[in-house]
């Protein structure tokens, strides 16, 4: 049996309205079992996405690798984050520090990719 995203919303807001015991605190523990701090340390506030797993550049490391290839085919620092993703990464904090040798991030022609997001731009701009 498939539930969809609506029914099941519907079974646990009945479940809660009919007072359940135990069901409102195992409910709310649930969604507030995750208190963690993720700010930046002092002094690191330019780091992208600080205490998640992998990531392992700073915005100031990319910008400095990537940003003159960025430039040269009419893109913007924040592009970054659609190429790691058509790349299979979260972010752009997993990226290398500079662009590939060979043009290829795996799989991902980074070049291709770089003339698509440009025409997306474009064509975004122009409506």
């Amino acid at each position: 049996m498939k539930l969809t995203c609506r029914q099941l919303r519907k079974i646990i807001k009945e479940s809660l309205s009919e007072g359940m015991p135990g069901v409102d605190r195992q409910v709310r523990d649930l969604w507030h079992s995750d208190d963690r701090d993720f700010s930046a340390p002092p002094g690191e506030e330019d780091y992208y996405a600080p205490g998640g797993e992998g990531e392992q550049r700073t915005d100031a490391e990319l910008e400095k690798g990537w940003g003159e290839w960025l430039d040269q085919r009419g893109l913007g620092f924040e592009d970054l984050d659609d190429l790691a993703q058509h790349a299979g990464a979260p972010n752009r904090t997993w990226l290398d520090s500079k662009p590939p040798q060979d043009g290829f991030i795996g799989p991902l022609d980074v070049e291709q990719w770089a003339e698509d997001r440009s025409i997306e731009i474009d064509l975004g701009a122009s409506f």
